[in-house]
């Protein structure tokens, strides 16, 4: 699987973008800090939006894995764990803050 087009989709590993996403998604959920000390709602919504992206390029290569290569990768396997697991965490911190800002506005 490490040696397949589908791995090198964007001329570079797939580790590579996947690393890539990672450090963006840690930039997003770092940024303004929390909610409490003035986080912006683009910073949750980027967030949610990077690991959506994530979790359906996941999606995408699991089943890739499984209905074409019939194999699997055990990075890959890992990664699309990571993926869907951050989904849920960054949709929640959106939906908490789109809350908060509406029950502040008048």
């Amino acid at each position: 699987m490490n040696g397949s087009t589908k791995a090198y989709a964007f001329g570079v590993p797939d580790g590579t973008t996947g690393a890539l996403l990672y450090a963006a998604q840690l930039v997003l959920a770092a940024v303004g800090g929390s909610r409490g000390s003035g986080r912006p709602l683009a910073a949750s919504a980027l967030l949610a939006g990077a690991a959506a992206i994530g979790a359906a390029s996941a999606g995408y290569y699991l089943w890739d894995m499984f209905a074409r290569e019939k194999r699997a990768c055990g990075y890959c396997l890992a990664g699309a764990a990571l993926n869907f697991a951050m989904l849920p965490l960054a949709l929640r911190d959106l939906a908490e803050h789109v809350r908060e800002r509406r029950v502040r506005a008048p």
